[in-house]
């Protein structure tokens, strides 16, 4: 309501402390807000969050455990060519 566009990493704050608190769904819920936001093309770059981040951060370990954590990591990091087989 105070009309000030939130960036992914606004989403993804949001998710580290539900997901510490133990709240997976809404945790998970502020990650898919999180990864619409930071694949909009309108996204600056300088906004949007690294993978390495995704794939290691221990504040967010509760939600990588869920099984939707994998559909939202593909949507943030699609694969490469060279990652899926190709040159």
């Amino acid at each position: 309501s105070a009309h000030y566009p939130l960036k992914p990493t606004d989403y993804y704050s949001a998710a580290c402390v539900l997901a510490l608190s133990g709240n997976v769904e809404r945790g998970i819920a502020a990650l898919e807000k999180c990864a619409a936001i930071q694949t909009a093309p309108g996204t600056d770059s300088s906004h949007k969050l690294e993978r390495k981040l995704f794939e290691k951060d221990p504040e967010i370990a509760l939600l990588r455990s869920d099984p939707r954590f994998a559909a939202l990591f593909a949507k943030l990091f699609p694969k490469a060519p060279a990652e899926a087989g190709g040159r």
